[in-house]
């Protein structure tokens, strides 16, 4: 389904013809996020990803990770990504992907189909 925007000034870009979140971009102001990505692998695989500004160039998150070998990384530390930060200026967010510890295995994007729209979510909460 579509996403649900009540914050004003913010916006979301989708991949086109798709339920996925291509950006998100938030103006000024002070925000908690929470949120979990889950694709389909190929096979065994782990992938660690955070909310990194484009506009900035920095990670907003801490990194998330998800898949069978999670328990090899000291740069993530959960599952899901739970985070304060403050924006003094509205920011361009995407979710970037890493896969520079494990053999992600991440399954095409093809063959994703609905699966990463209908298993992952994302919620901004605006605090001031």
């Amino acid at each position: 389904t579509a996403p649900t925007n009540t914050i004003t000034g913010a916006s979301v870009s989708k991949v086109s013809g798709t339920d996925w979140i291509e950006s998100i971009t938030l103006p000024a102001g002070k925000y908690y996020v929470m949120g979990q990505w889950i694709p389909k692998f190929s096979s065994a695989g782990t992938m660690a990803g955070t909310l990194y500004s484009t506009t900035a160039g920095v990670e907003r998150t801490v990194r998330a990770i998800i898949g069978d070998n999670t328990g090899n990384s000291e740069q993530c530390g959960s599952t899901v990504i739970a985070s304060y930060f403050e924006l003094t200026q509205a920011e361009e967010l995407k979710y970037k992907i890493y896969n520079y510890l494990w053999a992600g295995n991440i399954d095409t994007v093809t063959n994703q189909g609905t699966y990463v729209s209908e298993n992952s979510r994302l919620l901004f909460v605006k605090l001031g």
